[in-house]
């Protein structure tokens, strides 16, 4: 098992690029002290170089994952999180991950849309690759054993463009959200061509397992 840390710092414009370069190495540096980096990939680069940050597979591979909006951790969060999917806790994840939001993911920008941003302080994000020995059962169990640690800590929301089963629990705003969106759709997608792909589903009820298990063998592009 290994700790996976990536991210961006942004310079918009070019004399902005040597404070940037200073902020990340900032960040970067104590970690890097901490212990000598399997692999180290960061660097200045353009915008399309973000593409590449995750190190997603260039190719589809058959995977079943889960996702959650969390509150603030804190340290209580944090050891749940480590005994439910760190090293010890079971079969391995290929992917178990804490994506930090907060900052400009929370501020609602001057001419936003009808869902301008998020509370959560964490975006939870859990894959394992259903390839033998896994199945779609233990992934599954592995995939609830951490979302069982970190319950709660839920939100009851999720992002739509990391839900990885239509028909598991997400809900993607509040009520009054929902009535400004589905405006939206009415007026730019009357036929509902595109309702399927992020269409909230309110009833968080369902196991998790039986949700896993109907996407198990569906290959697609991973992250």
């Amino acid at each position: 098992q290994i700790l996976v840390l990536d991210g961006a710092v942004t310079a918009e414009r070019p004399a902005d690029l040597a404070r940037a370069e200073s902020f990340a190495d900032d960040l970067l540096a104590p970690l890097r002290a901490k212990a000598a980096p399997i692999m180290d990939t960061w660097h200045t680069g353009p915008p399309t170089d973000l593409l590449q940050t995750h190190m997603d597979p260039p190719d589809p591979l058959p995977y079943a994952g889960n996702h959650i909006l969390l509150r603030d951790l804190g340290s209580a969060g944090v050891e749940k999180f480590l005994h439910s999917a760190g090293p010890g806790s079971g079969p391995p994840l290929m992917i178990a991950e804490l994506r930090q939001l907060g900052g400009a993911f929370a501020t609602p920008p001057r001419a936003g849309g009808a869902l301008d941003r998020t509370t959560a302080h964490y975006a939870h994000i859990a894959i394992g690759i259903v390839i033998p020995p896994q199945t779609p059962e233990s992934v599954g169990e592995n995939l609830a054993r951490v979302a069982t640690a970190l319950a709660p800590w839920d939100t009851g929301f999720t992002i739509p463009s990391v839900v990885e089963n239509h028909s598991a629990p997400q809900r993607t705003f509040d009520d009054a959200t929902g009535v400004s969106v589905d405006a939206v759709r009415r007026r730019v997608d009357p036929h509902g061509m595109f309702r399927q792909d992020i269409d909230p589903i309110h009833d968080r009820a369902a196991p998790l397992l039986s949700q896993v298990n109907e996407l198990g063998t569906t290959p697609v592009n991973g992250g």
